[in-house]
């Protein structure tokens, strides 16, 4: 009995040891099977990478070559330095680098700069602008040539907003070039703000009827105008309304006739003086007790009055268009 026990022992360590020779086999194989794998997956990725390499090397070379060639033709040129194949190189590897990395054309930044350029905006007249200026600020050829054709079928630009309403000028396209456009008025379309009368001053654009009786009533209160910036004394003419309007308006020079009745402030009435814009019913009082005293006209001057406390310094300003 026990001997069959010990016999029964020997074999189940005999079995045991069997089971742990085979399951370390087992799993040296699979070590090696896995490095095989993954040997195997190495080589042919390296294989893999070597030909992309040698691809791209191929392509740079013929393009290096090729624009070379190109810049030889162009310029006539025998030979191309060394430094400036190393340079132009440099670039094409960066661009065939972009080109795969995108899957894009080939384009160096150099060409996108001058494509964006050449539709920089200017200043220009729609009145006078050519085709090829028309073009550079946008416009195809055929919208180029509609507005080239309503000019020649007589039309004309007198504001900004005149050339906004042409079908061919998008909102988008006004809005980049409204800040440069610029419309020069006729001669015969300029009005003198000191000779024209009421039917004239509507004429111009942006001056209705209240404006144009504005104008007359403040030109006959200082007698006429010196500048055209006066305008932006009387009520409602601001720096806006002045900017649309002033490119058709001058200001000539008074006749003597004009001047004698509006010129020397020293020989004006108490009333008249009172009655300016300029000087006011206290001023005039100070004017009249001066002038008393002063006795010669000759020693009456602007000057004069603001020394003597008389008038402001903006009083003075005005005024020394009307008096000397």
């Amino acid at each position: 009995m026990r001997k069959r026990k010990n016999l029964n022992k020997k074999n189940e360590n005999y079995t045991t040891n069997n089971s742990s020779i085979v399951t370390r086999s087992v799993a040296k194989g699979v070590i090696v099977l896995v490095f095989l794998l993954l040997l195997g997956q190495s080589t042919y990725f390296l294989v893999r990478v070597v030909k992309e390499i040698k691809e791209t090397n191929k392509l740079v070379s013929n393009n290096v070559s090729d624009t070379l060639k190109k810049l030889a033709y162009i310029s006539n040129a025998k030979t191309v330095s060394k430094s400036s194949e190393k340079a132009l190189s440099s670039a094409i590897v960066k661009t065939v680098v972009a080109k795969n990395a995108k899957s894009s054309k080939m384009t160096l930044p150099e060409n996108k700069h001058k494509i964006i350029s050449k539709n920089l905006p200017f200043k220009f007249d729609p009145n006078l602008s050519t085709m090829s200026e028309l073009i550079r600020l946008g416009f195809s050829p055929k919208q180029a040539a509609v507005i080239l054709r309503w000019r020649e079928a007589g039309g004309s630009f007198h504001s900004k907003e005149d050339f906004k309403k042409m079908y061919v000028v998008s909102d988008s396209v006004y809005e980049r070039l409204e800040p440069y456009i610029i419309i020069m008025p006729n001669s015969s379309d300029i009005v003198d703000v000191n000779s024209a009368d009421s039917a004239r001053l509507v004429s111009i654009r942006g001056i209705g009827p209240y404006y144009a009786k504005a104008i007359l009533k403040y030109r006959g209160e200082i007698g006429y105008y010196a500048k055209k910036e006066q305008l932006m004394e009387i009520y409602g003419i601001n720096q806006d309304v002045y900017d649309k309007i002033q490119a058709y308006i001058k200001v000539s020079t008074p006749s003597d006739s004009i001047k004698k009745l509006h010129y020397n402030i020293f020989n004006f009435s108490l009333e008249k003086l009172a009655a300016n814009p300029y000087i006011g019913s206290y001023s005039a009082r100070g004017i009249d007790r001066y002038r008393r005293t002063v006795k010669d006209s000759s020693k009456f001057t602007i000057n004069g009055l603001l020394k003597n406390g008389v008038i402001t310094q903006d009083q003075a300003q005005k005024l020394k268009y009307y008096s000397k």
